[in-house]
């Protein structure tokens, strides 16, 4: 119970190629991963740019969060860009 979001981004690290990000962006029509942030702003997200494969990854992990279900928690503890404090995010339905 409550570990499915590690084994999801292993596996789409070794899945995923490493240009994976240019092959989002440069295609036809978006590809668009939503999720609703909780901190440190109470926003919905819907990412349809993305910097790295890392960046990919993150976003797959936090649309695909259900809560007690993914993880042991009913939020997700997101690594964000810059600064020190955690993202908190849940599922995109929630967006």
């Amino acid at each position: 119970r409550g570990n499915l979001l590690p084994l999801l981004s292993l596996e789409l690290d070794e899945l995923l190629e490493e240009d994976v990000h240019d092959v989002f962006n440069e295609r036809e029509g978006y590809v668009g991963l939503a999720y609703r942030e909780l901190f440190p702003m109470n926003r919905p997200v819907l990412d349809t740019y993305f910097d790295s494969k890392d960046h990919v990854i993150d976003s797959v992990c936090n649309s695909s969060m259900f809560p007690f279900f993914s993880t042991n928690f009913p939020c997700r503890f997101s690594r964000r860009k810059s600064g020190f404090l955690p993202r908190i995010v849940v599922d995109g339905y929630f967006a």
